[in-house]
């Protein structure tokens, strides 16, 4: 499950990269790096559980602050969708 979650992100960021017209700002850049931790900690954990659930943890409560200090409207819907996942695959 984290694996399809953190592609998911993968696939969204690259997409977004490439062929995005909006110019990157210092959101853009947070998002970008939280999408390389997700990956780095699902890799983490198809290594070593316990390390990689603790990384993924980590990471989804830092994408929950990210899409709640981030989101105009629908703040939860915004942490659900972003954060949620990750904490859940963690544990």
């Amino acid at each position: 499950m984290g694996t399809l979650v953190a592609g998911f992100w993968v696939l969204i960021g690259v997409l977004e990269a490439f062929a995005g017209s909006d110019p990157w700002i210092a959101e853009s850049i947070v998002l970008a790096t939280l999408i390389v931790a997700a990956a780095l900690a699902v890799a983490a954990a198809w290594w070593r559980e316990g390390l990689g659930g603790f990384l993924l943890l980590l990471v989804g409560t830092v994408h929950c602050v990210f899409a709640f200090v981030a989101a105009g409207h629908n703040k939860l819907f915004a942490v659900a969708i972003a954060g949620v996942p990750f904490l859940l695959v963690g544990t």
